[in-house]
């Protein structure tokens, strides 16, 4: 079995409105599964620019062996 537990995401944004819209957009999407977000004001020759990261959290090694074996003792109750 494999299963993915965390991820994280680095975004390129021009403004700070554009990286707090991007932050936003995750928090929706992600809801509870986003544990982390920074803004970083960043610079180099061409100018100023915000690099957005983000970190999600699916599951822990716990929570998903405590999934896997409630359903095995689902299945056992069922007679399968």
């Amino acid at each position: 079995m494999k299963r993915q537990l965390n991820t994280k995401e680095q975004w390129f944004a021009d403004s700070e409105e554009e990286a707090n819209a991007i932050v936003e957009d995750a928090k929706e999407e992600f809801g509870e599964d986003l544990i982390g977000h920074s803004i970083q004001l960043k610079s180099n020759k061409n100018g100023e620019y915000y690099l957005v990261k983000i970190d999600m959290k699916y599951n822990t090694p716990a929570g998903i062996m405590e999934t896997e074996m409630n359903k095995e003792e689902g299945e056992n109750l069922n007679g399968n």
